[in-house]
């Protein structure tokens, strides 16, 4: 019964999330930059007809599609070259087989391989996908907070953050999936522990989800290796049961071999462009400001600045503060990751991620601020004149974001980082 429930709120909640979709883009044409495949969005779905279309040959192509998806891939040497991951389209091939099926079945071989069908299958995929990072997430909610608790806190991260616009406007991007895959290994690191580090199926899907996380963002796995050590950690004594429960022969045999096996498509690919099974792919693009970094204007610029575009993530980030005071369990996982994230952002060349909204770069450790927002709603959730206040001023976040997401236009158009009018005209006040 209780599965019944689940699947049925989970089909509701996609149907609504498809409609909302169309009404944002009943307006909008293909091929063009508020489409599902427009820029790196292209880029990280090609794989799928470089492949199952054109056998990876550039002759087979459309002429100009490139140019018509916004330059997300390009050729070169006869060659389809793209700087984006393979793990992406790994998500988005069921939806795209069945776009595929139905163009076929249908006779339409318009645009082969970026048909309309096809540009529909990146969103079914992204919101698909993120809604079963959602139930994820209050399953791993639910391991520190009452029900009421968990739902509040879990609706909060959705509908008050960029997760809503990625999983719903700009479905094509890597965030909604990497957002999927650490709530998941968050999940599964509780689960280990909670069975004494015995029960090995939870190394083998915490070895899926790393491969899946380098698969898709490769310098995640960085973060990823650290709450494999840290999270849920509290001790020295249990930082030492986990690092001798990691290196049993059997766990790193299944952590190495899994996630190579996941990322053979990848070799593969690196082979087929440059002869060798790595190369960085994202030449001229950097760390440049690693000596210098733009945290101030990641964090509250007008331009996707993380605060002014997620406000209700300013609580978790006081209660983050808060947790360090009171010497809370896993604050030094959260503080070490968030902080990292932050440095590496701040420090790219463009630290603002080109077109997006609200540092996106955060939108893959939404699983994190829900934590953090979890333990500040359990904390004050028995001073009763004290909360009220407190889920009002959550509420009204959350409606600056939803404002702020239908007035957006996929990109920043303000006159410099910190133009607070054009951000104001968001808001429409």
């Amino acid at each position: 019964m209780a599965l019944f429930k689940k699947a049925s709120v989970f089909i509701l909640l996609f149907i609504l999330g498809l409609f909302l979709n169309k009404q944002y883009h009943k307006y909008e044409p293909i091929f063009t930059y508020h489409s599902s495949l427009w820029a790196d969005r292209s880029g990280y779905y090609v794989y799928l007809p470089a492949v199952f279309v054109y056998d990876l040959d550039v002759n087979q192509m459309p002429d100009s599609i490139e140019y018509r998806v916004g330059y997300g891939f390009w050729r070169e040497n006869g060659k389809i070259f793209t700087k984006y991951p393979i793990g992406v389209s790994y998500f988005e091939a069921p939806f795209y087989a069945y776009a595929t099926t139905l163009d076929k079945i249908n006779k339409d071989a318009i645009n082969e391989g970026f048909s309309f069908r096809q540009h529909e299958s990146v969103l079914w995929s992204g919101l698909f996908w993120g809604l079963v990072g959602v139930f994820i997430l209050y399953e791993l909610l639910r391991c520190y907070a009452r029900k009421g608790i968990a739902l509040f806190a879990c609706a909060s991260i959705v509908l008050g953050t960029n997760l809503l616009y990625y999983m719903l406007l700009e479905s094509g991007m890597s965030h909604v999936y990497s957002f999927l895959l650490f709530t998941t290994l968050l999940l599964l690191i509780k689960k280990w522990k909670d069975s004494s580090y015995q029960s090995f199926k939870y190394v083998i899907g915490l070895a899926i989800c790393l491969g899946l996380i380098i698969a898709v963002r490769q310098i995640n796995v960085i973060f990823a290796g650290i709450l494999l050590l840290a999270f849920e950690t509290n001790s020295f004594a249990e930082l030492k049961e986990r690092t001798l429960a990691s290196f049993k022969p059997k766990v790193i045999a299944a952590m190495v071999l899994i996630p190579f096996v996941i990322l053979l498509p990848q070799i593969g690919f690196y082979y087929y462009l440059f002869g060798k099974p790595y190369m960085y792919s994202y030449k001229n693009e950097g760390f440049d400001n690693w000596a210098n970094p733009q945290i101030k204007e990641l964090l509250f610029a007008p331009l996707n600045g993380l605060f002014s575009y997620n406000p209700v993530l300013l609580i978790p980030a006081i209660a983050m503060g808060a947790m360090v005071v009171v010497k809370a369990p896993n604050r030094w996982a959260y503080i070490i990751v968030l902080l990292l994230v932050m440095y590496s952002y701040a420090s790219w060349y463009c630290w603002y991620l080109g077109c997006g909204y609200g540092s996106r770069g955060f939108t893959d450790f939404m699983a994190i601020f829900a934590l953090l927002l979890t333990w500040a709603l359990v904390k004050i959730d028995n001073w009763k004149s004290v909360s009220s206040i407190f889920y009002l001023l959550i509420v009204l976040m959350v409606f600056i974001n939803l404002r702020l997401i239908w007035n957006y236009d996929f990109c920043y158009f303000g006159k410099g980082f910190w133009d607070w009018e054009y951000y104001r005209s968001l808001l429409n006040l």
